[in-house]
């Protein structure tokens, strides 16, 4: 669990973007944690490294609104 909390920090509160922001939105740093835990599982599944328990590991995420065009809007832009 430390390892977990103190990666979610660094994603949220210390690393540095290319347009030089700190820290990740929410749903990105929860999506660097739903990877990571994928590649440890497949790396664990292959016996490359022994099994480690991840299921504390939370991958956190907020809720979005889905925003898009309607069929007219986008005639319009054509």
């Amino acid at each position: 669990m430390k390892f977990h909390e103190e990666f979610m920090d660094y994603l949220s509160n210390k690393l540095v973007q290319r347009d030089g922001t700190i820290g990740l939105l929410t749903n990105s740093a929860g999506k660097v944690l739903k990877l990571l835990k994928a590649f440890v599982n497949y790396q664990i599944a292959n016996k490359v490294i022994p099994p480690v328990d991840s299921s504390k590991f939370v991958v956190v995420a907020e809720e979005t609104d889905a925003i898009y065009l309607n069929e007219n809007e986008l005639e319009i832009i054509y």
